[in-house]
This record gives C-alpha cells, sequence and structure tokens, in this order.
C-alpha cells in the first residue's frame, strides 16, 4: 500500500484526530473530556528526518465561521522518520501541560472545541498547506482556506474523516499509508516505543530483564563494549485504553531472525529498532502473521508495562542476543511513568541525536533478501 501523498515537506501527514467523548487527560488538568482534551496528531512518514520548526497548526473558531492560528512548532524542531507531533488542545483559560502523549508535541494557544463539518490546516513556512476535513467540512473549505489568508493553489491534499465515536479517535491506518482511515480505535497520541517486561538485557553479567535494570547499571552493547544505564523509562498501559494494531506489541519468536536469535520470545513495540544487516527496522516491519507477530489484548491481561533504556548516546545493546536500539528523543520521556525520576537525575534539556544509519519503517522498505527469509517463515 503507498505512502499518502497528502503531505507537506516531503514526508510530514495528518496521523490522528481526537476529538469526541472519552475520560483520559491529555492536557494536564486533571479532567478527561472530549471538549477539553481534543489534539491533533501528524507523522513523518519518509525515509528521512524532516525540520518541522515554523509549521503552522490552524483550527476553526468557538463558533465556526473563522480560522484562527492554534500553534507555531517551534524553530529547530526535527521529527524524525515514523515520529510524530501532537498539539493538544488548551485548558480553559489556556496553558497546560501534556500528560499521557508520548513523543514530540506542545499543547495548542487555543482550546480545541467540539464541532463538526470543520476543517483543520497544517501550514508549512512556505504557506503551502494540507487539510483534515471532518465530513461536511467541505462545503466550507473555500471560505476557510481565505479566512486563513491562504492561497488555494498551495493545498497540497486533503483528508475527509467522520466524527468519531465516544472513546475513539480517528486515525490513519496503519500509520502513513495511503488514504485510509478508521474511527473506532482507542486514542493514541504519539506512542510508546519499548521492551515489554521479561525482555533479557545482555551485561557483563549475563542477562538481566530489563525491569530489573538500574541507574548506573553495565550493560553491553553489540560490538561488546561496556555502556552505562543512565535511566529506565517505565509505562504502564491499561488495554481498555491500549495503542491501535499498528501500535500494539510485536512478538519475534525465539528463533525466527535465524542463527538461534532471538534467544527467547522477544517482546517490544511496533516502532522499536532492531539492528539488521546494519540498518535499524522498526519491529512493526518485520511483522510476517506466523513467527513474528501482533501481540493481541487477550495475552496481555489488564495492563502491560515497557520499558526504554537510556545511555549516553543512541545504542545498538542486546536484546534476547538481538540488537536492538536504546532510546532517542522522538519518543517523548514526559510519557513514562517515573518522568520525575529523570527531571531529578538531569533535567528536562537532555537530547540524544538518533546514530546516523537508515531506519525502516514498513514492510515495503525491507530489502530483498530479508523479505525473502521472513516469506519463508511464512511458507514453513
Amino acid at each position: 500500500m503507498p505512502v499518502t501523498t497528502n503531505v507537506l515537506g516531503g514526508g510530514i501527514a495528518f496521523n490522528e484526530w481526537h476529538a469526541i467523548s472519552f475520560t483520559r487527560d491529555f492536557n494536564g488538568d486533571g479532567i478527561g473530556s472530549g471538549s477539553r482534551d481534543g489534539y491533533f496528531e501528524f507523522i513523518n512518514v519518509s525515509a528521512n528526518p524532516i525540520d518541522i520548526g515554523g509549521y503552522e497548526l490552524w483550527v476553526a473558531n468557538s463558533s465556526a465561521t473563522a480560522m484562527v492560528l492554534a500553534h507555531t512548532v517551534p524553530v529547530g524542531t526535527i521529527l524524525a522518520p515514523s515520529a510524530t507531533y501532537t498539539i493538544v488542545s488548551a485548558q480553559p483559560g489556556g496553558g497546560g501541560s501534556l500528560t499521557n502523549v508520548v513523543g514530540q508535541g506542545a499543547i495548542a494557544d487555543v482550546e480545541f472545541l467540539q464541532l463538526t463539518s470543520v476543517n483543520t490546516f497544517l501550514v508549512d513556512p512556505a504557506n503551502n498547506f494540507i487539510v483534515l476535513t471532518e465530513s461536511g467540512g467541505e462545503a466550507f473549505l473555500t471560505d476557510d482556506i481565505l479566512s486563513a489568508s491562504l492561497n488555494p493553489a498551495n493545498l497540497q491534499g486533503q483528508d475527509i474523516v467522520d466524527l468519531p465515536a465516544a472513546e475513539s479517535s480517528v486515525g490513519r491506518f496503519p500509520d502513513g499509508e495511503a488514504d485510509s482511515w478508521q474511527n473506532t480505535q482507542g486514542p493514541t497520541p504519539g506512542e510508546p516505543n519499548c521492551f515489554l517486561a521479561g525482555t533479557r538485557i545482555a551485561t557483563p553479567d549475563g542477562h538481566v530483564a530489563v525491569e530489573d535494570l538500574r541507574v548506573g547499571d553495565t550493560i553491553l552493547s553489540a560490538d561488546g563494549a561496556s555502556v552505562a544505564v543512565l535511566w529506565v523509562g517505565r509505562q504502564t498501559v491499561a488495554t481498555r485504553f491500549a495503542p491501535a494494531d499498528r501500535l500494539m506489541p510485536v512478538c519475534i519468536s525465539a528463533g525466527a531472525l535465524g542463527d538461534g536469535l532471538p534467544l527467547r520470545d522477544l517482546r517490544l513495540t511496533a516502532d522499536h529498532a532492531l539492528m539488521i544487516d546494519g540498518v535499524l527496522v522498526n519491529a512493526g516491519a518485520l511483522v510476517n502473521g506466523t513467527t513474528i507477530r501482533p501481540v493481541p489484548l487477550d495475552e496481555l491481561g489488564g495492563s502491560y508495562t515497557v520499558y526504554h533504556i537510556e545511555t549516553e548516546a543512541h545504542q545498538v545493546i542486546l536484546a534476547e542476543a538481538v540488537p536492538a536500539e536504546t532510546y532517542i528523543d522522538y519518543v517523548g520521556r514526559q510519557a513514562f511513568d517515573n518522568y520525575g525520576e529523570y527531571l531529578a537525575l538531569y533535567g528536562a534539556d537532555r537530547a540524544i541525536a538518533e546514530m546516523g544509519v537508515p531506519r525502516i519503517t514498513s514492510a515495503r522498505q525491507l530489502p530483498p533478501a530479508l523479505r525473502a527469509r521472513l516469506a519463508r517463515d511464512i511458507a514453513a
């Protein structure tokens, strides 16, 4: 299935919208309400980082009579491949703080109210723009474009979606792929990108479960070097509010990657990458339906806990003896349950650059040799 062409800057697309009643708090006011916590998420569907500094989100005002500027992305903001940026409604009266949001993002300058038949614009610094239209908003599109002082000739693409049901969002499915949307998924602003509990990490003293690692412990990189653990982020996800299928944990069966790897079943989230043949490959891109598969909700119980290991730099370590990446900054630390611990140790300004190797984010990008290996697994 092709990547959507409704993009800015070579790869920035609308990915998820949440605008109906629900019970999760996303703007830090302690109240989960569709009239208080709406959000817009966009994604980098390209294979390269994109500078989104200066991008603007324009939304309908409270009476749907004009468009207003809701947020300008800070200068210098870089969105990695497959990473998301989420803009959440301001609290009543303004302000707020991102809560239960994974990845980069911000609180808007205005409230997003529950409205139907509206348009939302994402505008780049050259005034090119894409549109997310709630069904019925097509009739007002030209007026809204002029209200935002945009040139209709600069429209790069339009996605038309239906208002989501209660406790649901409307999202592109799967991430960034084609122009297919669903409105029955649970809200997933950003996503966890981690190992599940029980995953064993290689250390100089043998394998240690990821949940047992502590700040200051030493683990092994894929090339055998000793690496200090700076922090282990922890997030518990209730399956009632679990990510959509495209973001669910993936199970890589023991031996599925060849040469006896992984040593045991390896469970990690879909956007957590393994190092295979010199490139980073997101686990979700490896799914073949047999030896590598999404983990069904009924296998996870009422909740599951995920962990991410942070080291001084973006590293490749060994999880069940498989080379796997450590933490990188396109997953927001504020989403982890123990973020306060991180702030006390390092503050909020530490940033980690991605290592300089290609990243594969979907199955269509897999090298032929790896694709053939996975196909043989299916046939077997």
